[in-house]
């Protein structure tokens, strides 16, 4: 999968790759990030890092973060860019879904995009207004016998 990367990640995964002689011919093979045993990070090696640093964070500032997953910082990062209005079919080939229907749930998942959308179309409608109901006797002796 194509990850892109911003010019300052980009920056600090060449200088990774140069301290830990990943750039020599010899090794342009090796796994970019290993465990302790110079094995395939795995997806649950990723979360025991990610876990044993929120525990840092925890214990540094006396504070009690939740559990943050690799998934829960994948998921955020989707609603972000929903949030920031792109487009679909590129937050689909960002998270490698092989259908648009699953990230539709991202989507459809964000109440403030609903939000948006509903005022949006609500500007757009030619409603008449509503008399106010407290000009209506009958509706308001209607409402005393509830």
């Amino acid at each position: 999968r194509d990850v892109p990367l911003t010019k300052p990640c980009a920056q600090v995964l060449r200088q990774y790759i140069c301290e830990n002689h990943l750039d020599i011919p010899e090794r342009r093979n090796d796994q970019l990030f290993t465990n302790p045993k110079g094995k395939k990070l795995t997806r649950s090696g990723v979360s025991y890092v990610l876990a044993k640093y929120i525990h840092k964070a925890n214990t540094a500032v006396n504070s009690f973060f939740p559990q943050i997953t690799p998934h829960c910082l994948r998921h955020s990062k989707a609603m972000h860019l929903v949030e920031a209005g792109k487009n679909l079919i590129y937050i689909r080939d960002f998270l490698g879904h092989e259908s648009i229907e699953t990230t539709q749930v991202y989507a459809k998942a964000n109440p403030e995009a609903r939000r948006k959308a509903l005022e949006t179309m609500d500007t757009r409608m030619n409603t008449p207004a509503m008399p106010d109901w407290n000009d209506d006797p009958d509706l308001k002796a209607f409402l005393k016998t509830l």
